[in-house]
């Protein structure tokens, strides 16, 4: 959904070297969960476990010929929380040398987009994604 947002409302061009690199690693920890499962017969679990997160959904850029705009999202949530963080990250390089570079966390429940029969309002989320956006590209740092 945020994806789709993206690449037809603004704009901008999915960058998938993240994807790809998603993948790769996906191949990657099914090789180590192998490897851990023969390991684990040997050692104790415990004594072996190392867990690293790395979660981006999107990272697009927009060329035209005076800007060079990149914009990434992040989101998150906490283990039994209902409450969604979504953090933006913009960067333009522009024909004027001046750079711009904004950030905006925003944390609302899911609850804002979603109803009582769990369907979600994508016109309400695309005007939180929008909204985002605007700020980053404010060339601010925002906390919502």
């Amino acid at each position: 959904m945020k994806k789709k947002y993206f690449n037809t409302k603004t704009e901008f061009i999915q960058n998938h070297k993240h994807t790809d690199f998603k993948l790769i690693l996906g191949y990657l920890s099914c090789a180590f969960a192998l490897y851990g499962g023969y390991y684990g017969q040997v050692t104790p679990f415990n004594e072996s476990k190392e867990i690293t997160f790395i979660y981006i959904i999107f990272l697009g850029e927009k060329i035209t010929s005076d800007t060079k705009e990149r914009l990434t999202i992040h989101t998150n949530t906490k283990k039994y929380s209902d409450i969604y963080n979504i953090t933006f990250e913009f960067h333009e390089n522009n024909s004027s040398g001046k750079p711009i570079d904004g950030k905006c966390n925003t944390s609302k429940s899911f609850g804002n987009w979603f109803d009582v029969n769990g369907l979600m309002n994508t016109e309400l989320f695309e005007k939180e994604l929008a909204n985002g956006l605007a700020i980053a590209r404010s060339g601010k740092l925002h906390l919502q």
